[in-house]
């Protein structure tokens, strides 16, 4: 019992000194300096300094290629001079009316906020019926090529001057929806149209906003009986639309080139960066140089490019990561397109093999720009650079 007693009482006796003590003890212990102690000065060697450093290299390697890839919730119709582009589209909903009902109109309206390259010319393609199914986020140029996909029969020929203040492009498709009603086809496999060779000086259509829904509309206009004089109406608005293009690969020495739509892209390789592997790197900046002449943009453009860093040295150079935006600037009188991809840089000096960067128009699936830049054998000031400030113990 006394022992019990003692062990839980025992601290009462000593808080008094408790109190006096600790104070003075933390009050005379030395706190951290910047000088190591005695016990650390062997762990930190007197030689090391963190030091500052920059290395800027050109391209020395370039090559524009072919990168297919999809277009969807977009509708491009058109040609202009080599580049032509092609509009696929599905609606849904014909058995809404009556399979024995007559139909007097269907009339298909495509709003036009988007021309390439000029704003006003002439538009001329046909209106053929899909036979396949198809998805509008694997359709692709290759695809309507193929001419078991569509009808070789053209259900409409269309043919008219796009001016400035045009809004929308209409035109029939009467025969194909009457047969579509009448089969009691809900979802038929829609139509694409093919632009005329001859005729087409322009491209119009409308693409994806995340405000205005830019879907082309079918009007059909219907009587339920040959003797009914009461017309009624059904709008259906596409459930599926994509356009594809294509167009001769540019060559043109100096230049390597980046074409939305189609699509092109650039593979870029730069000098060898002796960069030691323990640097940090604080900042990298990547500059391409414009072709103005050789560049097709207007109005509409979306004036910036994408780089990502390449995980496989051969084509289809489709391994990809850390997308980057670089934006346009002026520098000396000289357009120029930058970014910051420290990101990929750091990857390259710890982890990654440098294989380049693949550069893409930042429209690359809604429009058609064409961006020619200066690559590795342009002059000195004009090629592709890569500035990097890094950090490193010496």
């Amino acid at each position: 019992m006394h022992l019990r007693q003692y062990s839980s009482d025992w601290w009462k006796r000593i808080l008094p000194f408790a109190i006096v003590i600790l104070p003075a003890f933390f009050l005379l212990t030395p706190g951290c300096s910047d000088d190591p102690s005695e016990l650390g000065k062997g762990l930190i060697s007197p030689n090391d300094a963190l030091a500052l450093d920059m290395v800027s290299v050109s391209g020395v390697a370039d090559t524009s290629f072919l990168s297919r890839v999809s277009t969807p919730d977009n509708d491009l119709v058109g040609i202009y001079q080599d580049l032509e582009a092609r509009a696929v589209m599905q609606f849904s909903g014909f058995t809404s009316i009556s399979s024995s009902s007559i139909v007097d109109s269907a009339v298909l309206v495509m709003s036009i906020p988007y021309r390439f390259l000029d704003t006003v010319g002439t538009l001329s393609f046909t209106v053929h019926e899909m036979l396949n199914a198809w998805s509008q986020s694997t359709f692709t140029w290759d695809t309507s090529n193929i001419p078991s996909e569509y009808s070789s029969t053209p259900d409409t020929t269309v043919l008219t001057n796009i001016v400035s203040g045009d809004t929308a492009l209409s035109f029939h498709i009467d025969h194909l929806v009457q047969k579509w009603v009448q089969n009691a086809t809900t979802t038929p496999d829609g139509i694409i149209l093919l632009p005329s060779q001859i005729s087409s000086t322009l491209i119009v259509g409308s693409i994806t906003n995340s405000t205005v829904d830019t879907r082309p509309r079918l009007r059909i206009y219907y009587r339920t009986s040959v003797s009914d004089t009461t017309t009624d109406s059904l709008i259906l608005a596409t459930t599926q639309r994509a356009f594809v293009a294509h167009a001769p690969q540019p060559n043109t020495a100096g230049d390597m080139f980046s074409q939305a739509g189609i699509s092109y892209r650039c593979r870029v390789q730069f000098d060898s960066l002796h960069i030691p592997t323990r640097a940090s790197i604080a900042r990298a900046i990547v500059q391409f140089s414009l072709d103005a002449a050789n560049s097709e943009t207007n109005v509409f453009t979306r004036d910036s490019l994408v780089v990502q860093l390449l995980r496989r040295s051969y084509y289809p150079f489709d391994s990809l990561a850390y997308a980057t935006i670089c934006a346009p600037t002026i520098v000396n009188g000289q357009k120029i397109y930058q970014g910051n991809i420290t990101q990929i840089v750091q990857e390259w000096i710890t982890r990654e093999p440098n294989y380049g960067l693949v550069i893409r128009a930042y429209g690359e699936s809604t429009i058609l720009d064409r961006f020619a830049l200066y690559n590795s054998s342009a002059a000195a000031g004009l090629k592709p650079r890569l500035i990097i400030t890094y950090t490193v113990y010496k």
